[in-house]
């Protein structure tokens, strides 16, 4: 984890003091988030737990710094609404964790019919803040409803480890000077289960689509 912050900053820092100009620009779009479940729990009740993509939503600042012509590096700090939905064998959940999300993209400009597109892949570093956590179903004779905050930390009672990093991978093209629109796909590579392990593991999973206004 170390080294991906180190990374990320890096290329961020980077970028900026290489640039040639640097825009700024305000943020927002939806997603289409899941997660991939490994749980050993689920093999031994004989449930496949085949999550469902959660509506969520993104918004903050972005940079876009020109290193060259052909190159841009756009890091962006956002708040980020993510998560999954399940329905099946008598279970519904709906868990929505609350991320600070830095995606920092190397783009590569070209044009296209005209268009000023682009396409791009780097790091993203995101950590958990808040969001719920909805359970309602059956076990035996028993039916449960619970509901509560989402726990972030490592400990076997707590939710979610509170760090996720992975790799994002995006293509759009500017429609103004102004204005930018993209689409994202985001593939977390860290287990965020908490206290997990490899017979335990919970991994991001988002597709994106954003509008960006460049207020310089």
């Amino acid at each position: 984890m170390k080294k991906i912050t180190v990374l990320l900053l890096f290329l961020l820092f980077s970028g900026i003091i290489l640039a040639q100009s640097t825009k700024i620009g305000i943020r927002v779009g939806g997603n289409l988030s899941n997660q991939k479940i490994e749980n050993e729990g689920f093999d031994f009740f004989n449930i496949d737990y085949d999550t469902e993509s959660l509506i969520g939503w993104q918004a903050g600042l972005f940079i876009n710094s020109s290193i060259n012509d052909a190159i841009s590096i756009q890091p962006e700090l956002l708040i980020a609404r993510k998560g999954y939905q399940y329905d099946d064998n008598g279970i519904e959940v709906t868990v929505d964790p609350l991320y600070i999300h830095l995606p920092v993209p190397i783009l590569v400009n070209l044009n296209v019919s005209e268009l000023d597109f682009f396409i791009g892949a780097g790091p993203y570093l995101s950590y958990g803040i808040g969001g719920e956590g909805e359970f309602e179903g059956s076990l035996g004779d028993f039916d449960l409803v619970t509901n509560g905050d989402i726990e972030w930390g490592d400990d076997s009672d707590d939710t979610y480890r509170p760090f996720d990093a992975g790799a994002v991978f995006t293509a759009g093209f500017n429609v103004t000077e102004k204005v930018q629109v993209n689409v994202s796909y985001e593939l977390g590579l860290r287990n965020i289960q908490a206290n997990g392990d490899s017979d335990n593991e919970v991994r991001n999973r988002s597709f994106l689509v954003n509008l960006g206004y460049f207020i310089n």
